[in-house]
C-alpha cells in the first residue's frame, strides 16, 4: 500500500490502466500503552520505508515526471 500512490501515477502517465490493489498495510491493532512511545527496530524499518517514498515521490516531481 505504501507505494501504490506514486506507482499508479507513473504507469498512468505510461498510458497503462491502473487497477489499485494496495497490499503491505502497516499498523497496529490500535491500542496505545507506555511501550509504543519506545522505538523499535520494526518501527525504523518502517519508516526507512516512508522516507524512500516520500524522497522518490519528490524526486519525480522535481523531474517533472509525476
Amino acid at each position: 500500500a505504501w507505494h501504490m500512490p506514486r506507482s499508479a501515477k507513473l504507469y498512468s502517465k505510461a498510458g497503462f490502466e491502473v487497477i489499485a490493489a494496495p497490499a503491505g498495510f502497516y499498523g497496529g491493532d490500535g491500542r496505545i500503552s507506555l511501550y509504543s512511545f519506545i522505538p523499535s527496530a520494526s518501527s525504523l524499518g518502517i519508516s526507512s520505508t516512508a522516507i524512500y517514498e516520500y524522497l522518490s515521490t519528490g524526486w519525480y516531481l522535481l523531474k517533472g515526471t509525476l
